[in-house]
């Protein structure tokens, strides 16, 4: 008894839930009074418990916080303030109307001209034929500039010191990041030529990108030249797409004939473009034969 009488209060056995006066019960009732006392404007009503058939009759949906607190509290008007979008917007009007189409349109994206101009030739049909005329070739400088840029970049990044290797796959590694970012720059432009059906720009592209390709390094592990490899794939596919939709003359194709045969050599993806002609051309001369 006494070892009991000095440890932890022992939960008595007769226990009951609907005993209502305990020290414990009166604090946190206290509690209860004082938050109620000082309770500010934005709190909440406290939820109380209600009988089972009354909670029956309730909706299943509960009320949404918002709809409470926009009750309890409403915002003074010199505190409602305009959305910050319809503020962008109304400077963005008054900047564009005070400023010439010509001076503005050199601060648009290329989606927002493509878009001017297609409503411009929809509602101004008359205008398609001018417009077609006035629209100049693809510069194509501006392309091999980026291209040699990266592939300056891939020569950067591999070791300069005389005792490592430059082609082995330590050298490999540290320029992976280099290689995968001139094969995208390579595909990126060669797809803008196909969308915009500039197919005579697309051959072009595709020879002097052929060369800027063969000039990057070789690696001695094989698998380490399949960008390498893909870049060819590429850009065959490429000039056989240009060469199957596009347009040509004879002496066209006779001159891009001349310049693939000379681009053989670097890899076997090229031949199918080559065969390709081969059988056109001849097909043309039997029918002008006859």
């Amino acid at each position: 008894m006494v070892i009991q009488a000095r440890g932890r209060r022992q939960i008595p056995l007769t226990f009951s839930p609907d005993i209502t006066r305990s020290p414990l019960r009166q604090r946190i009732q206290g509690l209860q009074y004082e938050m109620q006392q000082h309770n500010s404007r934005l709190m909440l009503p406290i939820q109380t418990r209600s009988s089972p058939r009354k909670r029956l009759t309730l909706s299943d949906t509960p009320p949404s916080a918002h709809g409470i607190a926009s009750s309890l509290y409403s915002p003074s008007p010199d505190r409602i303030r305009i959305s910050p979008l319809a503020k962008r917007q109304k400077i963005e009007n008054c900047s564009v109307n005070g400023v010439d189409p010509e001076i503005a349109i050199k601060a648009i994206s290329k989606k927002q001209l493509e878009n001017v101009m297609e409503k411009l030739l929809l509602n101004h049909p008359e205008l398609r034929q001018e417009v077609s005329r006035l629209v100049p070739t693809p510069d194509l400088s501006h392309m091999e500039e980026e291209l040699n840029f990266l592939k300056k970049n891939i020569y950067k990044s591999l070791p300069n010191t005389r005792l490592e290797s430059k082609t082995d796959s330590l050298a490999y590694n540290r320029v992976s990041v280099h290689l995968q970012t001139f094969k995208k720059r390579l595909v990126e432009s060669s797809k803008s030529l196909t969308d915009g059906e500039q197919f005579t720009s697309l051959v072009d592209y595709c020879i002097m990108a052929w060369g800027v390709v063969k000039a990057t390094p070789e690696w001695d592990n094989p698998p380490h030249n399949s960008i390498r490899k893909s870049c060819f794939k590429h850009l065959s596919t490429s000039v056989m797409k240009a060469l199957k939709d596009g347009k040509f003359s004879r002496d066209q194709l006779v001159s891009i004939q001349k310049k693939l045969n000379n681009l053989k050599g670097d890899s076997d993806e090229l031949m199918v473009c080559i065969k390709f002609l081969d059988f056109y051309l001849a097909d043309s001369r039997k029918s002008t034969a006859l």
